[in-house]
């Protein structure tokens, strides 16, 4: 399969998962919110279930646009040239492990090829943990690139297997910052604003 095949395929397993993901909570938002409202049972969680309801149909919507034409998805508003660069990386692989695809000038997360960046617009990764009530949710290795960021999820990851991805990454993008710190949010800053005075003049 080539690298745009697996773009469209990615695409096109996203849009069905946010028609139906998307269809069945606006229906349960809108229903809950309907019967709470007219049994005068008004709460925060009715209020909610209205608020919901349009997000999700926003979904939906969005899910079957992409679905319908794929060639117009919304990643390619940041990303146009993805086809293109997909097609090079998958064809040019020069590392892969169960977490990264390395070729000779891009880099990508294995479980979403519309991650694909060139390794040199790697400015900045990092660990992000997640937490609700102090109990640990998620925890995310997190790439920001020159025109968006990507993560790789490492839930349930030892140390020894995250230092390896951090290790790996590092290697492979030479303009990468590790650790999240203020110095490195600016320098992020600071890189974004150059590339983009370099490449969208």
């Amino acid at each position: 399969m080539s690298g745009r095949e697996k773009i469209m395929e990615h695409i096109r397993k996203n849009s069905i998962l946010c028609i139906v993901g998307g269809g069945a909570l606006f229906i349960l938002a809108l229903g809950f919110g309907i019967y709470r409202a007219v049994n005068g049972i008004f709460s925060s969680f009715t209020i909610l279930c209205f608020v919901s309801a349009p997000i999700c149909l926003a979904l939906m919507i969005a899910g079957i646009h992409d679905l319908a034409v794929p060639y117009k998805a919304l990643i390619f508003r940041s990303k146009p040239d993805l086809l293109y660069m997909a097609d090079e990386h998958f064809s040019t692989i020069i590392h892969q492990d169960e977490f990264l695809i390395v070729s000779e000038r891009m880099i990508s997360a294995v479980s979403d090829p519309t991650s694909t960046s060139y390794r040199e617009e790697v400015f900045l990764i990092y660990l992000e943990k997640e937490s609700v009530n102090l109990v640990p949710t998620n925890k995310s290795i997190i790439f920001e690139t020159a025109r968006r960021s990507f993560r790789i999820d490492v839930n349930n990851k030892s140390k020894e297997t995250i230092d390896m991805i951090f290790q790996t990454a590092s290697f492979y993008c030479p303009h990468a910052a590790i650790g999240h710190s203020k110095e490195n949010l600016a320098y992020i800053e600071n890189s974004r604003q150059i590339w983009r005075q370099k490449h969208q003049k």
